[in-house]
């Protein structure tokens, strides 16, 4: 009776790690941030822009592509609790051209540690430090098709 209780509560556990998963999985667009989170944002945590235009396509094999304006990022996803951790294999220019001459001579790095998106029902957000230094956020919303 035990050895069956445990079988069942491991499925159980099994099943319920397979839905979180099954539902991430999908095609995110960057979404505008309310007002009021913004202001809260920038006041508390010092945000001073926000991303819109990017795009985010997690595959059911794991591999995902983050696309902004600028750039085009490919590389392994995988969750952990409440997040999702992105670990770029490829940091591309948009535009052929400037893969080739760089900006200035720079090209786009590769993150030596994954990037974390905080997972919150249907919303992905990534709150990131820009060159500068100034604080920016990225919010996402499945997009579904």
């Amino acid at each position: 009776m035990v050895k069956l209780l445990c079988a069942l509560f491991t499925i159980i556990l099994m099943s319920c790690n397979n839905n979180s998963t099954k539902l991430i999985i999908g095609r995110y667009a960057s979404v505008r941030p309310s007002y009021p989170f913004l202001y809260y944002q920038y006041f508390a945590n010092g945000i001073r822009s926000y991303g819109l235009g990017s795009e985010l396509i997690l595959n059911t094999d794991s591999t995902f592509e983050y696309l902004t304006c600028g750039n085009i990022m490919t590389g392994k996803w995988a969750t952990n609790s409440d997040s999702l951790l992105l670990t770029i294999f490829s940091n591309k220019y948009r535009n052929d051209s400037l893969n080739k001459v760089g900006i200035k001579g720079k090209f786009p790095v590769i993150p030596k540690e994954p990037i974390a998106l905080i997972i919150k029902g249907n919303k992905l957000t990534y709150f990131m430090t820009m060159i500068d230094g100034k604080k920016s956020i990225d919010m996402f919303k499945i997009n579904i098709q």
